[in-house]
């Protein structure tokens, strides 16, 4: 299997609180005017295009340092030898010892209206007044650099445009159509036609009893994926297959184990999970439908095959964090054994598309547990996720820290608004308003740094509206409208993941003003 090296820790990965360099003394009253000076790599916001020193861009060093507001103290000098690097020395007047707390901010243009700045991101830096030169470590922007790409030559993915296509033999099979114009078409050929090459499809651990009593929560087994996984690679798409480990829906809200593994002890659980995961790939395979890419888990923000696994919420424990650890790498290792030919890449899948401190914090973990894995899969919706640039930032954030290809794997948006009744990141829920939604997106992904934005998938892209199911307003985000004709969005999606084009509307990151004034 192909690991990818994981982002190298920066030198302030442990938090924002600088370490105090040197023990100081009973005298710390003492008076002074020491001189510190201040590193900082720019090499993110550059990237982001949020910094650039051509336009008169400048970067500075703010804090109080005695005063009684937050300014700018010091206009860092660009290093002619390393252009991302930034520095400058000023002396501190403060007391030996008082602790003084500062960040990096940007200020466009050279403008020094404090509405203009763009400030770094989290709690405060710190250093404490010496009686002596401080240097402090170089340190990036906002805490993340490009650690994890390795000369120039990031982990790179084709770009991804796909589709999660899990429910299409069931739709169908209730008459259901999907369209070009009006006329009817495979809608697997359909979507390649319009420049799709991935498909996406759910993988539940339900029995046949199950699937056949409820359809739309049970039906998505293994005897119902194998034939529409052999279809997908026979229209000459690529697969990603997203496993469940559960009988029915896997979420933040629930992560149920399948009704037959509750009585097991971890260990057999463990085992059972290696065993699975093996004969399904094995199954696949043989068939002619191994999957280019596997999900291990779906939205496992708080663990999997609670309580086992769970990390978050009520049951959940600190040593849980190996346990997740160890049914992860148990369900990588069956995939491992049971592929016929190359190993798919391996994503880790979570929820929090717009939300930067959420997916560090989970990240951060399976790094400390050494987690194998190799994408990483954010949901974004845009209705419960916040606006576009919280996205744009988890997005730039994560590919940078850990040096992976980020995929939104799950994301939608409504053509009509009889569901979805509100704008929604200041867009209407209109046919015009889903393709504006969709070119936006797909500019964000094409443009994370190092090129790690791999790509987009569309939720529920193959529902129409059957009635008597609870499709929670999925109807209306397909990517087919209420004839089954395909939706303009769809190409607007393969275009700008494509050839990435301006975001329209959208501000740059909203970074807070600092910690301590707020």
């Amino acid at each position: 299997m192909r690991l990818y090296k994981a982002c190298a820790r920066n030198s302030v990965a442990i938090g924002r609180r600088l370490a105090v360099w040197i023990v100081m003394s009973a005298l710390a009253s003492k008076a002074g005017a020491a001189q510190v000076q201040f590193q900082v790599d720019m090499s993110l916001p550059r990237l982001e295009g949020i910094f650039n020193p051509a336009v008169g861009d400048q970067v500075a060093i703010c804090g109080k340092f005695g005063g009684k507001s937050w300014d700018p103290r010091a206009i860092l000098t660009q290093n002619l030898n390393q252009p991302d690097l930034f520095s400058g020395t000023f002396n501190d007047p403060a007391p030996t010892g008082a602790e003084q707390e500062y960040k990096y901010i940007i200020l466009p243009h050279g403008n020094h209206e404090r509405d203009g700045w763009i400030w770094e991101a989290g709690t405060n830096r710190l250093f404490v007044t010496q009686d002596m030169p401080l240097r402090l470590p170089m340190t990036p922007f906002d805490d993340v650099s490009l650690a994890g790409v390795s000369n120039g030559q990031p982990m790179r993915m084709d770009p991804i445009a796909g589709a999660d296509m899990s429910l299409l033999p069931f739709f169908e099979s209730q008459g259901k159509q999907y369209k070009e114009k009006g006329n009817a078409m495979d809608a697997l050929v359909l979507l390649k036609k319009a420049g799709f090459n991935y498909i996406r499809l759910r993988l539940f651990t339900s029995n046949a009893q199950q699937a056949a009593r409820d359809p739309y929560n049970f039906v998505n087994n293994l005897a119902y994926t194998l034939p529409l996984a052999v279809r997908v690679k026979k229209d000459g798409l690529k697969l990603l297959l997203d496993l469940h480990f559960s009988d029915s829906w896997a979420d933040p809200g629930k992560q149920r184990k399948p009704d037959g593994w509750r009585n097991l002890d971890f260990q057999a659980l463990t085992a059972r999970v290696r065993s699975y995961s093996f004969e399904t790939m094995k199954t696949l395979c043989v068939a002619g439908a191994r999957p280019d890419m596997v999900q291990v888990g779906n939205e496992i923000t708080p663990g999997m095959l609670w309580d086992d696994g769970r990390v978050r919420g009520s049951g959940a424990s600190p040593d849980h964090w190996d346990r997740l650890a160890d049914l992860l790498a148990a369900a990588i290792k069956g995939l491992q054994e049971g592929s016929i030919g190359a190993m798919p890449r391996i994503m880790i899948h979570i929820d929090r598309g717009g939300d930067w401190a959420t997916t560090r914090w989970f990240f951060d973990h399976l790094e400390q547990e050494h987690v194998p894995f190799d994408v990483i899969g954010e949901s974004y919706y845009p209705w419960w996720h916040g606006p576009l640039r919280d996205l744009k930032r988890c997005l730039d954030n994560a590919a940078c820290r850990y040096g992976k290809p980020v995929v939104v794997v799950e994301t939608a948006f409504p053509w009509t608004n009889t569901f979805w009744q509100t704008n929604i990141c200041d867009l209407p829920g209109t046919i015009e308003g889903q393709s504006q939604y969709a070119s936006e997106l797909g500019a964000i992904v094409a443009s994370v740094p190092g090129h790690l934005g791999a790509g987009v998938f569309w939720w529920g892209a193959e529902y129409q509206n059957m009635g008597g199911n609870h499709e929670a307003g999925f109807d209306t985000t397909s990517l087919f409208d209420a004839e089954g004709n395909l939706v303009p969005a769809a190409l607007e999606l393969c275009h700008a993941l494509g050839e990435p084009i301006p975001v329209v509307g959208l501000a740059g990151p909203d970074l807070p003003a600092p910690s301590a004034i707020h």
